[in-house]
């Protein structure tokens, strides 16, 4: 399961910066910790695109990396955890919500000529 991760730089501005090997993975071909090889023009995603297809070592080894990355970085214990921090730093609602009634549409009615 997984496959090989090919991306711009600019694409990897999404990624956390605290996330090892984000900021790796941006200035270099393969980020040390980050398994995503990066093409910033057409030649190198070219070659970078030939060299997987020819080099199915490389190919297996970046799926295994990526895998892994992501079972490492992206669990559900570690992430449900990252959203209860969030949640819990959210101010409090108000005790009560005013009551807003919605608007009945308005039905325009033409006479008989």
């Amino acid at each position: 399961m997984g496959v090989p991760a090919v991306a711009s730089p600019r694409a990897l501005l999404g990624l956390p910066s605290d996330l090892p090997g984000s900021s790796a993975a941006r200035s270099s071909s393969l980020g040390a910790h980050l398994p995503v090889l990066t093409c910033r023009d057409a030649k190198s995603w070219t070659k970078t695109i030939e060299r997987l297809w020819a080099d199915t070592a490389m190919r297996h080894r970046l799926r295994r990396m990526g895998r892994h990355w992501v079972e490492k970085h992206h669990r559900w214990s570690k992430n449900a955890a990252r959203l209860a921090g969030w949640l819990e730093r959210l101010p409090d609602p108000p005790l009560t919500l005013p009551m807003v009634r919605p608007q009945q549409p308005r039905v325009e009615r033409r006479q008989a000529a």
